[in-house]
């Protein structure tokens, strides 16, 4: 195979200076394959050289959000892998649980999503002046019970576009925000410490299918 798919730890960064990056974590992975296993991977690219396997990003979760995330072990794989994504090709569904209960259809959000005006971190719904790019997100309820006391729902979520917290942002605005959202809710006004906080963002990469390339 020329991938690499982990499960990626909540709170967890993708790369740059920290302890633990998800970055670190499939080095440590492809390090500690056998001589056997990259042999056979050598045979399968049918290169004359035994290449040298690095993980490369394919695409991102945030921070908060656990689950399935997919590397490429060389530049090549990557390049096409990520080219299904920017067209669109993967079909990718989420794991959530939301505050409310939410009514039991299927629910289309297609908001744009924005930078917001005035915290650069966050993302908001477009507007007239400040437009945005657009965005869908699909929401299917699953059940339904209390979290603490308060009402919430479980649901599948499966984004069509992928702009950054667009899975977050589409909830809040249905009034329907994701539990220990720090974010975005006033969890993250709780320390850790108080019993009514979440002890995550509960937001779940569940599955990923991606239609890649004989090779």
């Amino acid at each position: 195979s020329r991938y690499l798919v982990v499960d990626k730890p909540c709170d967890v960064r993708m790369d740059g200076d920290f302890q633990h990056t998800v970055e670190k974590m499939a080095q440590d992975i492809v390090a500690d394959m056998s001589e056997s296993a990259t042999e056979a991977m050598s045979r399968e690219l049918s290169s004359g050289r035994k290449p040298s396997f690095r993980p490369r990003m394919i695409h991102q979760l945030d921070y908060a959000t656990s689950g399935v995330l997919m590397l490429g072990l060389t530049k090549a794989a990557a390049r096409d892998a990520s080219q299904l994504f920017e067209k669109r090709m993967t079909e990718k569904q989420y794991l959530a649980l939301i505050y409310g209960w939410i009514p039991l259809r299927t629910h289309v959000y297609s908001e744009n999503i924005a930078d917001h005006p005035l915290d650069g971190f966050k993302m908001t719904i477009g507007t007239e002046s400040n437009p945005g790019r657009s965005a869908k997100t699909i929401c299917v309820p699953q059940c339904w019970g209390t979290y603490l006391g308060r009402k919430i729902s479980k649901v599948v979520l499966k984004p069509v576009t992928g702009r950054r917290h667009q899975l977050r942002v589409h909830l809040l605005n249905a009034g329907f925000p994701i539990v220990g959202d720090a974010t975005y809710t006033s969890d993250g006004d709780l320390s850790m410490s108080d019993p009514r906080a979440p002890p995550r963002m509960m937001l779940h990469a569940w599955k990923l299918k991606i239609p890649l390339p004989p090779h």
